[in-house]
């Protein structure tokens, strides 16, 4: 919230700090602190990526794996290993992720990953059709779902050809 007090704007928001302005320029007595205040939430976005991975092996590894590198809350892990993540500060689309095991059925998927080795529970939670995910509120079973899900064996390993 900011208020005028004679000629001085103060801003009772986050950092408390004067900003005076004067012939078009501003002249903020705090603005070293408030540098230092960004600086230090960048070092520690940093050093959450090295441990939200694993170091920085598993830092790298994610980058190849994903061409992403993000950290979030862990939400769940199903049945195959695929963990999902959940962090609300990115933009609506991105702000969920999963990051996908590196075995499933057998086959060895650590380079080859596809859309359709999520499941059908966690594919509504993934694309924002529920606020639940299934490790919270899990779906009523159904007929037509099949128990053991297989992922799409055409498309990745191109045995359409």
């Amino acid at each position: 919230m900011l208020e005028t007090l004679g000629g001085t704007i103060v801003d009772r928001g986050a950092f408390q700090h004067e900003c005076i302005y004067m012939y078009n320029s501003v002249r903020c007595p705090n603005q070293s602190r408030l540098k230092m205040a960004e600086y230090i939430h960048v070092v520690r976005r940093a050093l959450g990526q090295l441990g939200g991975h694993g170091g920085v092996k598993g830092l790298f590894v994610q980058l190849f794996r994903a061409n992403d590198v993000k950290t979030g809350a862990l939400i769940g892990v199903d049945k195959y290993g695929n963990k999902y993540f959940e962090d609300t500060r990115y933009f609506f689309g991105r702000h969920r992720w999963v990051i996908y095991t590196t075995e499933m059925n057998g086959k060895n998927t650590m380079w080859e990953v596809d859309g359709s080795m999520v499941p059908a529970e966690w594919h509504r939670w993934l694309h924002c059709m529920t606020d639940n995910p299934p490790t919270t509120h899990p779906p009523t079973p159904k007929k037509f779902l099949a128990e053991v899900h297989q992922f799409n064996n055409e498309i990745i390993f191109l045995d359409h050809v």
